[in-house]
């Protein structure tokens, strides 16, 4: 015998029930997963997560105070800074956060591998940039690819390798 049919729609009864009892089960799964996943501050202050401005407040900083921290060991690439382009530089500008290069100089390196990416970041050319302020390049035609420290001194800019100055 042939279930009666609601309406002219072809659902029938049993067969909302299960699609009710789906939804239901779909949105019992989601506020589980909403309750556990999302921390209770999240939209504390619009889409963010209210939590996080406290945790990096109280996040202890990476880096050192300033270049005379890295001259304690390393008074030789200080001096060769001294009185170039690259002075006003701070060395974590280039070789990233050295808190714990200083706790542990010996475990933690802060030896530069990428510098046509890293040189890039500042020397690129920029057609809103005057060139008097910034030497620029076009890195892939300037060196082929090739890293910077193939031919220049990062610490003396203008000398090439070697000391010859350009």
């Amino acid at each position: 015998m042939a279930k009666a049919k609601e309406g002219g729609s072809g659902f029938t009864r049993s067969a909302l029930f299960r699609i009710g009892t789906l939804l239901g089960l779909v949105l019992v799964i989601f506020a589980f997963v909403r309750t556990t996943a999302v921390p209770a501050s999240f939209g504390e202050y619009g889409r963010y997560r209210g939590d996080n401005i406290t945790e990096n407040v109280n996040k202890e900083a990476g880096f050192t105070k300033d270049n005379s921290v890295c001259g304690k060991c390393h008074q030789a690439e200080l001096q060769t800074l001294a009185g170039n382009e690259h002075q006003a530089l701070n060395c974590e500008s280039c070789h990233g956060p050295g808190n714990r290069h200083t706790e542990q100089p010996a475990a933690v390196s802060l030896k530069i591998t990428e510098t046509a990416e890293l040189c890039s970041s500042c020397h690129a050319e920029i057609a809103a940039r005057s060139e008097d302020k910034i030497a620029t390049v076009r890195p892939f035609m300037h060196s082929g690819g090739g890293d910077c420290v193939m031919c220049h001194n990062p610490h003396r800019p203008l000398a090439r390798i070697g000391g010859e100055v350009q």
